[in-house]
C-alpha cells in the first residue's frame, strides 16, 4: 500500500512539474499539432484549447483573430496559469532570441469588413478568475470595438484575477468602448503592465480612454515604463481608477485628451504614486479646469515624485478653477518634481493649495508655509528641447525634456525624498549620478563646477578639473561634513 501511495505521489509531482510549449504560426504547413514550429497550430484558439496550467504558448508574427466568422462575441479567452508570448519569427528556441520589433504579432478585432469598426470584436482578450501566475507578452492588441451602452474593455477585459498577472511588451492600439475602458477594463484584479504602449484608445460615455479600473476594492495596478499617447475620454484619458493601489513609474504620457475631467483621474485608492514620469502635451477641454492629475483619495500615500508635468493645455475660454495637479481630499506629496508651463488658474497656481510641495521647480506662485512649501524654485526649468504650451496636444517623442547643464534642477533635489524601490529615472538611468538627485523626470550626468578653482580655506582646496577636494591638513577635517556649492546653490561636491 505504501509503495502504491509513493508511486501515485511521484506521478502527481511529475505532472505538476511538467510544462509543455505549444507553437502557433499562421503560415505553418506541417501537421498542425502545435508541438514544434514546423508543425505549429495555425490559430491561437487551437493552442488555448489544449493548454493546461504551467504550459506556454509561443506565437509567431502574423495577424490572429478570435473568430474566423463575424461572431463579435468570440474572444481569445486566456487560461489560468498558461502564459502566452508573441514576437517570434518562427525559428527561436529560447525567449531571449525574440525580436518583437521585427516580428509584430497582432491580436486583431477587425473580423468583419476590413477598416469598418462597428462590426469588430467586442472584447479581443478575456482574462477572468485567475488564481495563479499568468504572462501576456509581445502582442499588438488592436481594433476592438464595443459600441453597446454598457461596453467596456474592448482590447482586454480582466476581472477577478490575482496571483501574479503580468502584461509585458504589448501595444493596445485603437480600441473603443462606449461606456468606459476603451483599451482595458480591470476589475478586482492585481496586474503589472511593463513596457507597454497604449495608443489611440477611446471611450465616449464615462472614463478611462486607455484603462478603466471599475471597483473601489481589490484592484492593484502597476504601470512600469509604459507610454500613453493619443487616448481620449470624458474623464481619465489615460486611466480612470477606483481600487486599492495605483503605481505609475517611468511612464511617458503625452497627446491625450479629455473633455470634462483629468488626464489621470483617481477616484479612490489607498496608495497612489506617480514617479519618474514625463507628463507633457496633453489637452483638456473642460470648462472647470486644466487638471492633469486629479486625486480624490484621502490616502497619505498619494504622491508625485521626480516627475515632470509641463505644457499641458486647457482650450476653454472660461475661467479655470482646477489646477494641473489637484488633490481634493487630504494632502498630496509632490517632491523633486517640475510643474511648469501648464494652463492654470487665475491665481497662477500649478498645484492646488494644502499639499506638501518640496524641492520642486514651479511656475507662478504657491502659498508660502513652513510645512508645505520648502526649497522650491520659481524659475524656468531649462529643458534641452521642449515644446510650447500652444503646441498641445503633442507627442513627447519629438521633444527633449531632460535638463540643460545650466538648469537649477541639476543636483538640487532631496535624496531622502526618493523611495528606495524607485531609483531609476524615466529613461531607465540610475538616480543620483552625482551627489544629489536632479529635479524632474530625467537624471543628468553633469559634473558641476564652481566656475573657477577656489580656495575654501588655507587648508582645503576644490579642484575643478577632476571635481576633487584637496586637504593640506586632512586629519583636521577627517570627521567633518563638507559641501561645495556653486553660485546657483547647486551642490558640486559633498564629503
Amino acid at each position: 500500500m505504501k509503495k502504491t501511495l509513493l508511486i501515485a505521489f511521484c506521478l502527481m509531482l511529475g505532472l505538476k512539474a511538467f510544462s509543455a510549449t505549444y507553437y502557433v504560426n499562421a503560415s505553418a504547413t506541417g501537421q498542425n499539432n502545435g508541438l514544434s514550429w514546423e508543425n505549429a497550430f495555425t490559430s491561437l484558439q487551437s493552442a488555448l484549447s489544449v493548454a493546461i496550467p504551467n504550459d506556454k504558448i509561443w506565437v509567431a508574427t502574423g495577424v490572429y483573430k478570435a473568430s474566423a466568422t463575424d461572431n463579435r462575441s468570440t474572444s481569445f479567452v486566456m487560461k489560468n496559469g498558461v502564459s502566452v508570448y508573441g514576437g517570434f519569427n518562427g525559428t527561436e528556441t529560447t525567449l531571449d532570441q525574440r525580436n518583437i520589433a521585427t516580428a509584430p504579432t497582432t491580436l486583431s478585432g477587425d473580423i468583419g469588413e476590413p477598416g469598418t469598426n462597428n462590426d469588430n470584436t467586442y472584447k479581443i482578450v478575456r482574462v477572468q478568475n485567475f488564481t495563479t501566475g499568468f504572462t501576456l507578452d509581445g502582442f499588438i492588441i488592436s481594433n476592438g470595438y464595443d459600441g453597446t451602452a454598457s461596453g467596456k474593455g474592448a482590447g482586454l477585459y480582466m476581472t477577478n484575477c490575482q496571483g501574479g498577472i503580468n502584461i509585458r511588451n504589448c501595444v493596445f492600439y485603437n480600441n473603443y468602448a462606449y461606456h468606459s475602458g476603451g483599451g482595458l477594463l480591470i476589475d478586482q484584479s492585481s496586474v503589472t503592465f511593463e513596457n507597454c504602449d497604449f495608443l489611440y484608445n477611446s471611450t465616449f460615455n464615462y472614463g478611462g480612454g486607455a484603462i478603466y479600473s471599475a471597483n473601489a476594492s481589490g484592484s492593484n495596478i502597476s504601470l512600469i515604463a509604459c507610454k500613453f499617447t493619443g487616448n481620449s475620454a470624458r474623464q481619465g484619458a489615460v486611466i480612470n481608477f477606483d481600487g486599492t493601489s495605483l503605481i505609475m513609474d517611468r511612464n511617458i504620457v503625452s497627446s491625450n485628451t479629455t473633455s470634462s475631467g483629468s488626464i489621470i483621474a483617481v477616484n479612490d485608492a489607498d496608495d497612489f504614486k506617480v514617479l519618474n514620469s514625463l507628463i507633457v502635451g496633453n489637452l483638456t477641454t473642460s470648462n472647470s479646469g486644466s487638471s492633469v492629475i486629479s486625486s480624490y483619495t484621502s490616502s497619505q500615500d498619494a504622491s508625485v515624485i521626480n516627475t515632470t508635468v509641463c505644457h499641458n493645455r486647457n482650450s476653454s475660454t472660461l475661467q479655470l478653477w482646477d489646477e494641473p495637479i489637484n488633490q481634493a481630499n487630504g494632502a498630496m506629496y509632490i517632491h523633486n518634481s517640475i510643474v511648469y508651463g501648464n494652463s492654470t488658474t487665475p491665481q497662477n497656481y500649478q498645484i492646488d493649495t494644502g499639499n506638501n510641495v518640496r524641492n520642486c521647480i514651479l511656475e507662478g506662485t504657491y502659498p508660502a508655509s513652513t510645512t508645505n512649501n520648502i526649497n522650491n524654485i520659481f524659475a524656468a526649468p531649462q529643458f534641452v528641447s521642449p515644446a510650447t504650451l500652444a503646441a498641445a496636444p503633442f507627442d513627447a517623442s519629438g521633444y527633449d525634456y531632460s535638463l540643460l547643464e545650466t538648469s537649477l534642477g541639476v543636483n538640487t533635489g532631496n535624496n531622502s525624498l526618493i523611495p528606495t524601490a524607485y531609483m531609476l529615472d524615466c529613461a531607465g538611468t540610475e538616480r543620483i549620478q552625482g551627489t544629489v538627485v536632479d529635479r524632474g523626470a530625467y537624471e543628468s550626468d553633469f559634473i558641476l563646477s564652481i566656475g573657477s578653482p577656489e580656495t575654501i580655506s588655507n587648508e582645503v582646496f576644490f579642484r575643478n578639473n577632476d571635481n576633487t577636494l584637496v586637504f593640506t591638513n586632512f586629519e583636521k577635517y577627517r570627521n567633518e561634513t563638507m559641501q561645495v556649492c556653486n553660485l546657483n546653490g547647486q551642490m558640486v561636491k559633498k564629503k
